[in-house]
């Protein structure tokens, strides 16, 4: 780990600064500022609700990055967290398990202030091609990297990915992504490969990428 980066699990005392550090990240992306646009009621409490859902699932780790030096070093104004993550361990079904239904996303389950019909067919996309890619296979599953624009270019990010592609190799897992155009290169410079691209117009395109599993150490 970077000396001047440190990870922590996130606690539900950080949420209210996640979602803020959220907002921060993404404040150029035209797919939040549609579907979850900032200062729009429903969208924050959509949003402080998947990060306490996110919080009290067991196979989620969600990862909170703070910077040494922050107050000397980070853009004024920034959050006082320097990004977080969410990894998902999603080992392979039991033989007999029977398989789940896949499911179906539909425009209520996203705030009305936003576009839900976008946000709806957008979680569809990234659900259903990550199915494609990785099948029965278990896999390290990166839901979120979220750096403010204060803490990037820092090392943060490159932390937030070591946290998950680490624990992949340690188990001989493939790792994925559901990318934007933002992060693909930081995900390729930890051997993620696009395996299919969704386009939904107006700027909003998903990179789904995937890791190939390696053989864990001896």
């Amino acid at each position: 780990m970077s000396p001047l980066v440190r990870l922590r699990p996130a606690l539900a005392e950080d949420i209210a600064t996640m979602v803020v550090a959220l907002n921060d990240a993404c404040q150029d992306s035209p797919f939040h500022n549609r579907c979850f646009p900032p200062g729009d009621p429903a969208s924050e409490q959509y949003l402080v609700g998947r990060i306490q859902k996110n919080l009290a699932d067991p196979a989620s780790h969600l990862v909170v990055a703070e910077e040494a030096g922050t107050g000397s070093t980070a853009t004024s104004g920034a959050p006082p967290i320097a990004g977080w993550a969410r990894w998902v361990r999603r080992p392979c079904p039991a033989p007999d398990a029977k398989p789940a239904p896949p499911p179906v996303l539909t425009e209520d389950m996203y705030p009305a202030g936003g576009d839900a019909a976008l946000a709806a067919r957008f979680f569809q996309a990234n659900h259903d091609a990550m199915a494609r890619a990785t099948k029965d296979q278990p896999v390290w599953f990166l839901s979120i990297i979220i750096v403010p624009k204060g803490h990037q270019r820092r090392g943060v990010g490159s932390e937030l990915m070591r946290f998950g592609v680490d624990k992949a190799d340690r188990e001989g897992w493939a790792a994925y992504v559901n990318g934007s155009p933002e992060g693909k290169a930081l995900y390729e410079r930890f051997g993620f490969r696009t395996v299919q691209r969704s386009d939904f117009g107006g700027g909003i395109v998903t990179d789904h990428m995937k890791r190939e599993a390696k053989q864990s150490s001896p």
